[in-house]
């Protein structure tokens, strides 16, 4: 069995946020054992608090662990100095229905 390193986990930990599938069919797809991908997934990820109210329309989001760098695609900055960064391609409808709300 090929021994995989923290770097491996953290590439294939990317490429699934953006695949949009559940992790087991990921894993799968991947060849990877289910249990070392929820287990490094489980690592990888930090989850925020609850946004309290009045943002209850707001989803919890899986962020990178700290130390792991991934350069921005785009950081928008709004006037009230609030700022978004997107670390994969959006497309220019999703930003406008974005900066709409």
């Amino acid at each position: 069995m090929e021994r995989r390193d923290k770097v491996f986990y953290q590439e294939l930990y990317r490429e699934w946020l953006s695949s949009g599938l559940k992790k087991s069919v990921f894993a799968a797809n991947r060849g990877i054992n289910r249990t070392t991908f929820y287990y490094w997934c489980k690592k990888l990820e930090v989850v925020s608090e609850p946004i309290s109210e009045p943002f209850t329309s707001f989803k919890r989001l899986a962020a990178l662990a700290p130390g792991v760098e991934q350069q921005p695609f785009l950081k928008v900055t709004l006037p009230n100095g609030a700022s978004v960064t997107f670390y994969e391609e959006i497309s220019i409808d999703h930003l406008k229905r974005l900066l709409a709300c």
